[in-house]
């Protein structure tokens, strides 16, 4: 027992990233750090129930007008008050009310003063209901500010710092949390700078980066990177990776880099990441090179990989797969207990012209949905927003949902399960109606 808490002070002073010695002593002399153990006693579970972190459920069906019409779906936030979405198809950030009612766009497309292009993919705009702002973060004018009506105020950011960000991160993504700017990075690379590479940035008010933190797995790998970064004129099989996992739950900012072993907090005191859960697995990670390849062999997928983090009041579940199942596992934060919900899923291969001499292109895609005992089928977090939003979205016409299913599903809520169906119901038969959104709220 003394060598295994030995062992965890060590792991806990090498793994803090940017902290002072001063903190990292206090940080060890407080407590060991807590172990999520994916390998020894897990117990394999049929079900993960959503009723375990939801206190509430809400159905909003989006208001339909001529200037709310919503199609593909780039983002979405949801507060207390509003409900936010952003369309690159037509360039438009929509504003609803929490019940759903249409108040307004935000944003228009064009060149004039105020106006925009496109929208950034992916990450096309942020909201702040405290300043009551809204940052479109375009692919041409940098980052616009609008207010919630939807007249604009200023320029927040110029199209050339973000085009230099996204140099050193061709992903990249960013938020804000507690009146900060942050981004997320990913690789691949078009920095031939190895200080330049990035997993996630703290930004100045005019998006600069201001301090930025590598993903502990790019460590002593930077040339390697810089020498495995896109090159089209060659169709050249680059690296690449999935940006971090953040969350904000209990209004704590916590990151989970991709292919590590640990759990950070941000520290806005001291602007670095403390460690605040170490995650043990005896699984084999597989060659880095191998498994980062933008082509993979097929052989890389019988590999264990972690790829996702959500934490909530009672659990913290990661998302991972190995050959064609997918995991889910639950950590219970009171007594160290994993359990292990397996799915069947899916590797799936295409064949893009001129690229590797037209071998596939392979990815995996896999069910890491809980399963809605509060009201039938299942639920995907989609979306999370303010630290304890989930959202799932059902579109109209949609025929993935077994609604005959759900019907007789046995639930928590008898009730809440018959208006769901309902809602379903009326979407499948009015497919020119606005999607469906199904709001959780964690405990």
């Amino acid at each position: 027992m003394i060598i295994m808490k030995c062992y965890f002070i060590l792991l806990l002073s090498i793994i803090s990233i940017g902290c002072s010695s001063h903190k990292q002593k206090d940080n060890q002399s407080q407590s060991v750090l807590p172990v999520i153990n994916l390998s020894d006693n897990i117990q394999e579970v049929k079900s993960l129930p959503l009723s375990d972190v939801a206190e509430r459920i809400e159905f909003i069906s989006l208001e339909l007008t001529d200037k709310s019409l919503v199609g593909e779906i780039d983002g979405m936030y949801v507060s207390e008050h509003h409900i936010w979405i952003g369309q690159n198809h037509d360039g438009r950030i929509l504003r609803f009310s929490r019940e759903g009612k249409f108040l307004n766009s935000v944003g228009k497309k064009g060149q004039g003063p105020g106006e925009y292009v496109l929208l950034k993919p992916y990450s096309p705009f942020l909201i702040n209901e405290k300043r009551k702002e809204v940052y479109a973060i375009t692919s041409f004018q940098g980052v616009l500010v609008y207010d919630f009506d939807g007249t604009f105020k200023r320029k927040q950011a110029n199209y050339q710092t973000i085009y230099q960000n996204e140099t050193c991160s061709a992903e990249c993504q960013y938020f804000t949390f507690n009146d900060a700017f942050f981004a997320k990075g990913s690789l691949p690379t078009f920095s031939t700078n190895k200080d330049s590479l990035f997993a996630f940035a703290v930004l100045d008010s005019s998006f600069q980066f201001r301090r930025m933190f590598k993903n502990p797995s790019y460590i002593g790998r930077e040339e390697e990177i810089i020498k495995h970064q896109p090159d089209m004129k060659k169709f050249f099989n680059y690296w690449q990776e999935i940006e971090p996992s953040t969350d904000s739950y209990a209004n704590e900012l916590t990151i989970k880099f991709a292919d590590t072993d640990t759990v950070y907090r941000y520290d806005f005191s001291q602007e670095c990441l403390t460690p605040q859960y170490a995650i043990k697995s005896n699984e084999k990670k597989g060659d880095y090179g191998a498994t980062h390849q933008w082509f993979k062999e097929l052989s890389v997928f019988d590999y264990w990989r972690i790829s996702g983090y959500i934490p909530s009041k009672d659990f913290i579940y990661l998302f991972g797969n190995k050959g064609e199942e997918a995991y889910l596992y639950r950590y219970e934060k009171s007594n160290g207990q994993v359990r292990l919900l397996k799915r069947k899923g899916e590797i799936r291969e295409r064949v893009i012209p001129g690229y590797n001499n037209n071998s596939p292109f392979r990815a995996f895609y896999g069910d890491f949905s809980f399963d809605n005992d509060l009201c039938g089928g299942k639920f995907t977090a989609r979306y999370r927003s303010e630290g304890k939003y989930w959202t799932q979205v059902f579109m109209p016409g949609e025929d993935e949902v077994d609604i005959e299913k759900i019907r007789t599903a046995e639930v928590k809520d008898a009730p809440m399960r018959d208006r769901f169906v309902k809602e379903l119901e009326n979407l499948r038969d009015n497919e020119d109606s606005n999607p469906l959104l199904m709001i959780v709220t964690l405990k």
